[in-house]
C-alpha cells in the first residue's frame, strides 16, 4: 500500500483550464488575506514597540492603552493566574508573580527597604517582559481586559493620539 502511494503524484496538477483558473484564483485569494493578515500584525507590532520599555510594571503598561481599567487589572491577572497576592490579611495588595507566567511574561525586581528603627525588608514589584507585553496587548486588542465603564470602543493609544492632535 505505501508503495503504491508514493508512486502516485503529490500534487494536484490541473487538467483543464477551468481547474487551473480556480487554482489561480484560490492562490490569488490566500496571497491577499495573508497581505491583509501581514499589514495588520506589523501595525500591531509598530504600536506595541512604541508602547513597551524594559522594566515596565503591569499599571505603567495598561495605562499606555485606550479604555483599560488599570485598577482592576492586576486582580484580572490574579484570576488567569499571572499574579498572586503575598499579604496574609488580604486588605493590602502585595503582587507576586505566580510560577505560570515567572520567566514566561513576567518577572521580580527586589528592592531593600530599610525604616530607622524597624528591620529592613525585601519588596517585590511584578515587571514585565517583551512577552508579557505582547500578550497583555493581544488581550487588550480581543477585549478580555477589564475596560473603564464610560470607554468609547477605540483600540487606541492614549499618547500617541494626543501627542499627534
Amino acid at each position: 500500500r505505501c508503495e503504491k502511494r508514493a508512486q502516485q503524484p503529490q500534487w494536484n496538477i490541473p487538467q483543464t483550464l477551468p481547474e487551473a483558473l480556480r487554482l489561480a484564483a484560490e492562490q490569488a485569494e490566500q496571497v491577499v488575506i495573508l497581505t491583509i493578515e501581514n499589514k495588520q500584525q506589523k501595525v500591531q507590532i509598530e504600536s506595541l514597540e512604541s508602547l513597551f520599555r524594559q522594566g515596565m510594571t503591569i499599571p505603567q503598561f495598561c495605562k499606555m492603552l485606550n479604555g483599560v481599567n488599570v485598577m482592576k487589572v492586576s486582580e484580572h491577572l490574579e484570576e488567569k493566574s499571572w499574579l498572586y497576592n503575598e499579604s496574609r490579611s488580604g486588605n493590602s495588595k502585595r503582587w507576586r508573580v505566580a510560577s505560570y507566567a515567572r520567566d514566561r511574561y513576567l518577572t521580580e525586581e527586589q528592592q531593600q527597604i530599610g525604616i530607622h528603627g524597624y528591620e529592613p525588608f525585601i519588596k517585590f514589584t511584578p515587571v514585565l517582559l517583551q512577552a508579557g507585553a505582547v500578550r497583555l496587548y493581544q488581550l487588550y486588542v480581543k477585549n478580555e481586559l477589564p475596560m473603564k465603564k464610560d470607554w468609547d470602543g477605540t483600540f487606541t493609544q492614549d499618547k500617541v493620539i494626543k501627542g499627534a492632535a
